[in-house]
């Protein structure tokens, strides 16, 4: 039986399944508590290329523990684009509401993941952009922890990757004085992406570990490529690179732990 993510026993120690801290900011003290959410369905990737990546990524928490820092890497963008999603996939467990019940994040939610000792915290935001009256109600957490946070994931879908609320998400973090070379881009949901064959258009071929044909890796570099030079010609900021974008499947798993320890290099 495959281990959860996030949760499993590792060549060295054992992993913290992941635990929920509701609040506005990691520095106020408060309770944490398990979270009561229901098991999910465990992602459906390659296991072996899963372990292989959950193990580097744990190697990497342990690096950054070592300086007895506690990492938090803030996970945001706009709503239903599968921010919840990934910190669900990285748990191994449904520990955030998503799907067709749930309005999106509406509240910041904190989760521990590694090891008792040597965690990092995954910080999940409302997104930005739907309407003004919800961005408002979120923007004293999403400053406060923009400013606080170590590390930042902006995740962004097809066709639109750079979106109104994507281009509100990097204005507010830029506006709170995070650098842009510090901003990583989870790009998800790649099958929305077309790729022409004989004539015709058909979605992106995705397998266990990632783009399966020669045309759909091309359509997602030039898709990566597209959506950097839009995002450069919105915001007007020129240090975006095509190196920040990390393509990835929030919900199979699919590179979520390289995501996740792409920004975590940011930190140095």
């Amino acid at each position: 039986m495959r281990p959860p993510i996030g949760s499993a026993q590792a060549s060295h120690g054992h992993v913290l399944p992941c635990v929920q801290q509701r609040g506005a900011s990691e520095f106020d003290g408060e309770t944490t508590v398990p979270s009561t959410c229901r098991e999910a369905r465990r992602p459906s990737g390659d296991a072996v290329a899963d372990a292989i990546q959950r193990s580097i990524f744990l190697e990497e928490v342990r690096r950054y523990r070592k300086r007895r820092r506690k990492p938090a890497i803030m996970i945001c963008g706009g709503t239903g684009i599968g921010k919840t999603t990934t910190i669900n996939t990285a748990c191994g467990r449904e520990v955030g509401v998503v799907g067709h019940l749930s309005r999106g994040t509406e509240h910041m939610s904190r989760y521990r993941w590694g090891e008792p000792q040597r965690h990092i915290v995954l910080v999940d935001v409302p997104g930005l952009g739907d309407s003004k009256e919800r961005d408002q109600a979120s923007k004293a957490s999403f400053r406060r922890w923009a400013r606080a946070a170590d590390a930042f994931i902006v995740v962004v879908t097809p066709p639109r990757p750079a979106s109104l609320p994507t281009l509100r998400t990097v204005k507010a973090l830029l506006k709170n004085g995070v650098r842009p070379d510090r901003i990583v881009f989870g790009f998800n949901r790649l099958t929305m992406l077309n790729v022409e064959v004989d004539g015709e258009l058909h979605p992106v071929a995705m397998g266990a570990t990632g783009p399966v044909e020669p045309e759909s890796r091309a359509a997602v570099e030039h898709g990566t490529a597209a959506f950097i030079h839009a995002l450069t010609a919105a915001t007007g900021v020129p240090q975006f690179r095509t190196g920040q974008v990390v393509p990835y499947d929030a919900l199979t798993g699919w590179n979520v732990f390289p995501l996740l320890g792409r920004a975590l290099g940011t930190i140095g």
